[in-house]
């Protein structure tokens, strides 16, 4: 006796083609959820690309602002602190003030 007449023996008919119709269902929705979730998935490694690379920017930065403030710190008056800040100032105002002055010294140097 095989596994089909045993099911068959046991269930009538009708039920067992709710039982496959429940069965195609099933496996339809989980295959939505696969793809779902394969959409989640890329979204996400987007967001931790997207994250990794501001996060290496910001280091670059950091570094880029100690070494900064290491040099300006060295000029006559201005201590850790100021140099600090004036680097932070620099940062923040990078368009109106930290272009034209990386111009501005790189024009002195090629004078000097």
């Amino acid at each position: 006796m095989s596994m089909e007449d045993d099911v068959e023996g046991i269930a009538p008919a009708p039920l067992l083609g709710w039982l496959h119709a429940v069965l195609g269902v099933t496996a339809l929705v989980l295959a939505i959820i696969t793809v779902v979730q394969a959409g989640q998935n890329r979204a996400l490694q987007g967001q931790v690309e997207a994250t990794q690379a501001r996060l290496s920017k910001s280091a670059t930065f950091a570094n880029l602002d100690n070494s900064l403030i290491q040099l300006l710190a060295k000029l006559p008056g201005l201590g850790p602190r100021s140099a600090r800040r004036a680097v932070l100032h620099l940062v923040k105002n990078r368009e109106k003030l930290l272009a034209p002055l990386a111009t501005a010294m790189e024009d002195a140097h090629a004078k000097a």
